[in-house]
């Protein structure tokens, strides 16, 4: 009875094991399909641009620097003028209410 309960459980196993497929890899030695390392292929030398040559001039760099002063410049005048129109219509109003209060006082 012994013996038939150990070749029942050897045979179980046996089943048990041949249904799974990573214990099955884990038992046979076979490589991974697809990599080899010596087929890795190199990287070609580096090369120069073909523009290498063509460097900019430096008095183009002067000329945009001229260009970003002058909108830099008009830019401050534009806000001067802005504040001062924004002045003037204060001093209207204040002009204006300032001409109500007169006008109320003497009636």
């Amino acid at each position: 009875m012994i013996k038939t309960f150990r070749i029942n459980t050897l045979i179980i196993l046996l089943l048990f094991f041949n249904a799974c497929s990573t214990v099955k890899e884990g038992f046979t030695n076979q490589k991974k399909g697809g990599n080899d390392e010596f087929l890795v292929e190199k990287k070609s030398p580096l090369v120069m641009p073909p523009d290498y040559e063509e460097l900019p001039t430096p008095n183009l760099n002067k000329i945009d620097e001229d260009q970003d002063d002058e909108k830099v410049k008009k830019l401050l005048v534009n806000s001067e003028n802005q504040i001062s129109k924004a002045t003037e219509i204060n001093n209207s109003n204040k002009s204006f209410q300032k001409s109500i209060i007169d006008k109320i006082k003497s009636d």
